[in-house]
């Protein structure tokens, strides 16, 4: 945001220097980026004489000319601009001038020293010059033409002198964070200023016609009340257009904007005053002497100022005539009703959008204009009618119109003033001051504040322009940023609490997963949660998260471009795309996993917006194969090498996981694993196939894991913490059994039925051989168990024999399992 010194002053009778003011307004928490000077002496530029414009003989678009600058000898020039002719009076910078032009494609000031050279070889003894050359504007449509009292070679100062256009300022560059877009303004920068250097703040005198709903020549209504609060119309007539005078032309050139015509820099002055957007409409281009806000019912289509054709969608907030739509609310004016050089009567809106709205409906257009800046965060929703007023002086007065001597200004809704009781000694402990309660109440009377003191307290009635300020803590802050943060004295000792730091349980188990990972060999990656409509689809299958997450994709308003228009709803296409650029670049085995967020549509209690659900998630990629060693052999990645670090994962927190194969293609695998726990979904292993595995371009297969990082955090949460135990002195008894049992049982279905079964005293069971083949019948496999039976005292082996009986009936009955003798 641009705010011009010249411009404070007029507010308040501030005597230091733009550097020293600077750093003020930094230390108030209106952060100055950069200082840039507006102006110059013009050294080395003169007016000259175009004698002659004859064509370039070696270039089409450059002419020769002979230029008069009041020597002996006139110099000769290539130019290139379209509206040179002979006769006109021209600045002319000589040979040895330096110009200073716009900004160029580093976004830097380039200074050029102008020399003698030829240009397409033709002798060129200087520059006629264009207005943004010198710094007087942005236009570059041509060279700068002077009025005929221009003298030839005087210097060019001395004419803009004459001319009332010789203007030099500076204009800071703030960062203005979005809680305070009362400082989006001149005024609401000055305020800021008075309070800290305790100088007098001036608004403008402001004359405010009578107000008449009724009797106004112009009826307001607001159909659309959730989209706008306040509606303000206030009528210039017999209003002549013409150029702004140069004090207000300079005041726009120096904060960035191009002068137009009188009422339009009128309408963009007031806003850059006090904060509150205009409007400036054709009255007699309005049909049926209305105005209002309405929401469309349906997608519409709308052409803007700018001649561009807008496609509304259905519930635009509207300004409307008693026929068609004239405006897009808090956005942009209509071509149908802007001002031109005909304008003979204005009305001027001022209005209080609703800031949702006009931010919603900006980003579905994808416009940004100075107006719905300021609206969508949110403007001083008692000042539309003084703004209007402003306006409709300075029209009246720059154009010669008459004010009406009614106006209307519909309210549906004021914000409720905010009152906030604050305990000075509170102030004092929180910002590790000795602020007398006497001058915190006058920093907040300077700053606009209403305070009563009362009992140790202060009642602080907050201005309309301040709703960033809504708690005590607000105020202190307020108080604290206007005494001076480096005012306040650094304490010789600092009292610390007595307490034992603890690391949150999210960050602990993150941090003992990514030690698991990385001591596996495995790389963590960033990928962009940005990706292609395409890969969304392929990646959103079914396998992942389980139903009660399932979704459509979700894809972006404005997308950057079609190729990352969606966000992901898995992890997978990131890490599909990092193993096959390192596969396709020689690294022949590839172990990534990333921590991040995914998205679906859909309705689960957790969301935080309604209709989209967010998940974090954690992938794991493998691919490739593991190059012999000393130690060991040369060895392919399968499933078993993703499932085994994947249970160790999970089982960091759930130690009662069952294992759910699945064998049948899906959505995005060839097969799959999900590990479960409560009928939930923790974690997805498979090898990637379907559509996704038909975007990669690999030989190799890629095996993957994605894990609900989320469940497991939850889970991790409520696990009972850890508590040191001894060592169990009693002995732990180990039985091995074999069972015969179908090709197509699942292993993990017979470890779910020992476990089931196992009764109290079963420690673990695992399982360490599975064979077919010579001795087992066709169709059938041995699966080998080694099953721990331990309890706070010495087991019987008739305890045991029990627990084992039972548990091979079990396995009988369920699986038709025969004990391998």
């Amino acid at each position: 945001m641009n705010i011009s010194y010249n411009w404070l002053r007029e507010y308040v009778p501030v005597d230091i220097t733009p550097e020293e003011l600077a750093d003020q307004l930094t230390m108030l928490g209106l952060e100055v980026d950069g200082l840039t000077s507006i102006g110059s002496d013009f050294e080395g530029i003169v007016v000259g004489e175009v004698l002659s414009v004859e064509a370039h003989p070696d270039a089409d678009r450059l002419v020769v000319c002979e230029v008069n600058i009041g020597e002996e000898q006139s110099l000769q020039i290539v130019c290139g601009a379209p509206n040179v002719a002979s006769g006109q009076l021209v600045p002319v910078a000589t040979v040895g001038t330096t110009l200073t032009f716009p900004e160029d494609e580093d976004g830097k000031q380039a200074s050029i020293k102008i020399k003698k050279a030829k240009i397409r070889g033709v002798a060129s003894a200087g520059m006629i010059c264009a207005e943004d050359e010198l710094g007087l504007s942005e236009d570059h449509s041509g060279i700068m033409v002077l009025a005929g009292e221009a003298s030839v070679g005087e210097p060019f100062a001395t004419y803009l002198d004459r001319q009332g256009q010789l203007y030099s300022d500076t204009v800071f560059d703030i960062a203005l964070t979005p809680n305070r877009p009362d400082a989006i303004c001149h005024t609401g920068v000055a305020r800021d200023i008075a309070a800290l250097n305790k100088l007098d703040f001036r608004l403008p005198g402001i004359k405010t016609p009578a107000v008449d709903n009724d009797a106004s020549a112009v009826s307001v209504f607001i159909d659309d009340t959730d989209g706008c609060k306040r509606y303000s119309a206030i009528i210039v007539r017999d209003v002549s257009i013409k150029d702004s005078p140069a004090w207000l032309a300079n005041r726009l050139a120096a904060i960035g904007l191009r002068p137009r015509n009188n009422v339009v820099d009128i309408t963009n002055y007031v806003m850059h005053e006090l904060g509150q957007p205009l409007h400036a409409f054709d009255l007699d281009k309005l049909n049926g002497s209305t105005v209002g806000v309405r929401a469309t019912a349906k997608s519409e289509e709308f052409v803007t100022l700018d001649g561009k054709e807008r496609k509304l969608p259905a519930g635009t907030s509207m300004i409307v005539d008693g026929e068609h739509m004239v405006a897009i609310a808090g956005i942009m004016g209509g071509e149908n009703s802007e001002v031109g050089d005909n304008t003979k009567n204005i009305l001027i809106e001022s209005a209080y959008f609703d800031p949702p709205t006009v931010r919603k409906v900006a980003k579905l257009l994808g416009m940004q204009t100075d107006a719905s800046y300021r609206f969508e965060r949110g403007v001083d929703p008692e000042r539309q009618f003084i703004a209007a007023a402003r306006a409709a002086d300075l029209i009246a007065e720059l154009g010669g119109g008459k004010i009406d001597d009614v106006a209307a200004d519909v309210i549906v809704s004021i914000p409720a003033p905010v009152s906030i009781d604050v305990r000075p000694e509170r102030v004092n402990l929180i910002a590790g001051t000795q602020i007398p309660t006497a001058e915190m109440v006058d920093i907040l009377v300077r700053l606009g504040f209403e305070v009563t003191e009362s009992d140790k307290v202060l009642r602080c009635d907050v201005p309309s322009y301040r709703h960033d300020v809504t708690r005590e803590i607000d105020v202190v802050e307020e108080i604290a940023r206007v005494f001076g943060y480096d005012n306040i004295e650094e304490p010789e000792t600092t009292s610390l609490r007595h307490y034992l730091p603890r690391t949150q349980p999210e960050a602990e188990l993150r941090g003992r997963v990514e030690s698991i990972l990385t001591g596996s060999g495995f790389s963590e990656i960033y990928t962009n949660s940005l990706i292609s409509p395409d890969s969304a689809a392929a990646a959103n299958g079914p396998e992942l998260f389980g139903k009660k997450y399932q979704g459509e994709r979700v894809m972006t308003a404005n997308a950057i471009s079609s190729e990352m228009s969606a966000l992901r709803p898995s992890l997978l296409p990131g890490a599909l795309g990092a193993v096959s650029h390192n596969i396709n670049h020689g690294q022949e085995e590839t172990r990534f996993f990333e921590f991040g967020h995914v998205f679906r549509k859909g309705d689960v209690p957790s969301n935080v917006i309604d209709g989209y659900i967010e998940l974090e998630s954690l992938c794991i990629a493998m691919c490739g194969s593991r190059s012999a060693s000393w130690n060991s052999s040369e060895h392919s990645t399968d499933v078993f090498d993703v499932k085994g670090i994947t249970e160790t994962i999970v089982r960091l927190v759930c130690d009662d996981v069952e294992v759910d194969p699945n064998y049948t293609p899906g959505h995005l695998t060839s097969y799959s694993i999900r590990l479960m726990h409560e009928a939930q979904v923790v974690a997805t292993i498979g090898c990637v196939g379907g559509g996704l595995g038909q975007q990669i371009d690999l030989e190799q297969p890629v095996y993957f894991a994605e894990i609900n990082w989320g469940l497991l955090v939850n889970l991790y949460r409520a696990k009972p913490e850890h508590r040191y135990a001894p060592v169990n002195r009693f002995p732990v008894v180990s039985r091995d059994i074999a069972v015969i049992v179908a090709e197509s049982t699942e292993v993990a279905n017979v470890v779910k039925t020992v476990r089931n079964y196992g009764g109290k005293l079963l420690q673990s069971v695992n399982v360490f051989d599975i064979y077919s083949g010579k001795g087992i019948d066709a169709g059938k496999k041995s699966v080998a168990l080694n099953i721990r039976f331990g309890a706070d005292r010495t087991l019987t082996d008739k305890e045991v024999d029990k627990a084992v009986g039972k548990i091979v009936n079990s396995l009988s009955r369920d699986h038709d399992a025969i004990l391998r003798q």
